[in-house]
């Protein structure tokens, strides 16, 4: 049954596959997620749009934002903090979801670019890091079955 109402953000898992989609890893110890989108204005205003612009919408684009503690080891089948580094060292196209993974959800999906990152850490707290990514053609919406 599809989710219904407000969904907390740990309701939300980012899987990405570096294989063309056959096997995905969740990206582990997420703090946060920011998913960005937004389209080029084409300005077709002319004398007779009056005092108003007039336009159409052009290209899309998305990008997205991670940030989750620092986690560097062996586990397998989970994203560590050095294996998005390598995603960036290696200019690796990769596939990423943005999914509730509740059969009957929506879900947003494409291929993207790790574009930069941060690494952070400080006397007595927890490491963090943070990484900036970049779609490269569509995000595709689609349904958790």
């Amino acid at each position: 049954m599809p989710s219904e109402g407000v969904l907390m953000g740990n309701a939300f898992s980012i899987l990405v596959s570096t294989d063309g989609g056959a096997t995905t890893d969740a990206a582990l110890h997420g703090k946060g997620f920011t998913l960005t989108f937004d389209g080029k204005e084409i300005n077709i205003s002319n004398m007779d749009s009056g005092r108003w612009e007039d336009f159409l919408m052009g290209r899309g684009n998305w990008a997205f934002s991670y940030n989750g503690l620092l986690r560097i080891d062996a586990v397998t089948d989970k994203l560590n903090t050095d294996d998005l580094m390598l995603l960036f060292v290696n200019k690796t196209k990769f596939q990423i979801q943005f999914t509730t993974n509740v059969t009957g959800d929506k879900y947003w999906s494409g291929e993207a670019f790790i574009k930069g990152g941060s690494i952070d850490f400080q006397d007595d707290t927890e490491g963090t890091t943070s990484f900036d990514g970049r779609g490269t053609g569509e995000l595709a919406i689609n349904t958790v079955t």
